[in-house]
């Protein structure tokens, strides 16, 4: 990763035969979430995704949601920012 942020698509499904729900994402590989209540897995996210651009990349980040309009398939938008970048954005 660069010094830059990057987003994060955050896929969500509903398995019909047995209700559970399932989060996934192509943008961070290994992020593969399966529970019964969808807001625990949104609770859930950010620590995830951190712990797996550490892993994957060796990087902290700073995990945020992104409000989104996006395809009812999609959860949401998430965005990964490196502690530097964070420190150098300008205070809206």
């Amino acid at each position: 990763m660069t010094n830059k942020a990057k987003s994060i698509r955050v896929l969500f499904e509903q398995h019909e035969d047995t209700g559970l729900h399932y989060v996934h994402s192509p943008d961070v590989p290994g992020l593969s979430i399966y529970h019964y209540d969808p807001d625990a897995i949104i609770a859930g996210l950010p620590e995830t995704i951190r712990n797996l651009f550490r892993l994957n990349e060796g990087v902290e980040v700073s995990v945020y949601p992104l409000e989104s309009e996006e395809s009812p398939d999609l959860l949401g938008s998430w965005v990964a920012i490196p502690p530097e970048v964070a420190a150098a954005a300008p205070v809206l």
